[in-house]
């Protein structure tokens, strides 16, 4: 205690305090550090409880990695039903909105398609008849010279031919897919 307090207690106190003093146990070295590891024991397992364990952060990683491979699958495969139109039928056989709404279009692509086939196979046909036509007049000539002349004539004309037949005909499919996007977005063919 200190000096100052020790005069404003009455005589009947100090004596108590004297004893409290006395009797206070002093700790030898050995006590506190068996106190402070006991502490630092119960430390490190409190906090145990808390932290991860080895390897869980591992295997959360995984289940979220699976959980989003799922969900992607999942969100693909109903993006995909719902495109192609499977398992989107309504009621009573009924057609559903988007099947009616662009059955028109379906029905343009479908003819354009047909229609760019038959033109590529009456351009063979056509082509093939004139590379007849060349090879036979080709053979009636008799001056070698001459012959390859014609030759050479005969063969840059079937190039510009198939050539021009393939630009009309990439001019022919842009022309399809705008006709077939003004359908779907509802402008008049």
């Amino acid at each position: 205690m200190s000096h100052s307090s020790e005069e404003r207690l009455s005589a009947d106190l100090l004596a108590v305090a004297e004893q409290l003093s006395e009797g206070k146990h002093e700790a030898s070295a050995v006590d506190l550090d068996r106190i402070k590891m006991r502490a630092m024991a119960k430390a490190t397992r409190g906090s145990a409880t808390f932290a991860p364990r080895k390897g869980s952060l591992m295997r959360k990683r995984s289940l979220l990695t699976t959980l989003l491979v799922v969900g992607t699958l999942a969100s693909g495969t109903g993006a995909t039903m719902a495109v192609t139109g499977q398992f989107s039928q309504a009621r009573d056989d009924r057609p559903t909105a988007s099947a009616s709404q662009y059955a028109d279009c379906r029905i343009t692509a479908r003819e354009n398609r047909a229609d760019r086939t038959r033109d590529r196979r009456l351009n063979r046909r056509q082509q093939r008849s004139k590379i007849r036509a060349h090879r036979r007049a080709e053979r009636q000539i008799r001056n070698p010279r001459t012959r390859k002349r014609v030759r050479r004539i005969n063969r840059r004309d079937e190039k510009r031919q198939r050539s021009a037949f393939l630009r009309s005909e990439r001019r022919q499919r842009a022309s399809d897919r705008d006709e077939e996007r003004d359908c779907r977005e509802g402008r008049s063919r």
